[in-house]
């Protein structure tokens, strides 16, 4: 798993991120329509060179973890129709290369970080449609 660059393992019955952490080339994760049904495990946070993590429809609950920082080189961030809780973190703004940012679709309260979203030179897209109201679930 240590030459690994991308993954997809979408649409299947993973219930647990134990193992992931030993693919440390990791730069694409898919893990889209799956069954996490918990937090985002600290584990995801461990493949520093992650460039694309989609979770869209993953069961994932809880709030972004402040170690999203840590993912250095994330472009691209799909979070769609989960059960996200809580405020945005303004960790979001160090993520200096982020371009795509999916939040649609959780139950996210409070207001936009603004100062951290003023730090995302490359943001390009920004989705965050009906969220705060119940989300996905």
């Amino acid at each position: 798993a240590k030459s690994l660059v991308k993954a997809d393992l979408s649409s299947n019955d993973i219930q647990s991120f134990n193992g992931i952490g030993a693919a440390t080339s990791l730069k694409e994760l898919y893990l889209d329509d799956s069954y996490f049904f918990g937090p985002m495990a600290d584990e995801l946070f461990d493949l520093t060179g992650l460039r694309v993590l989609h979770m869209q429809f993953s069961g994932v609950k809880g709030s972004i973890p402040e170690k999203l920082g840590q993912l250095q080189e994330m472009k691209n961030l799909n979070l769609y129709g989960n059960e996200m809780v809580g405020s945005i973190p303004a960790v979001i703004g160090e993520l200096p290369i982020l371009w795509h940012l999916d939040l649609s679709e959780n139950d996210f309260t409070g207001e936009l970080p603004v100062a951290a979203f003023a730090k995302l030179k490359k943001l390009a897209k920004f989705h965050i449609h009906q969220t705060g109201r119940g989300g996905a679930g």
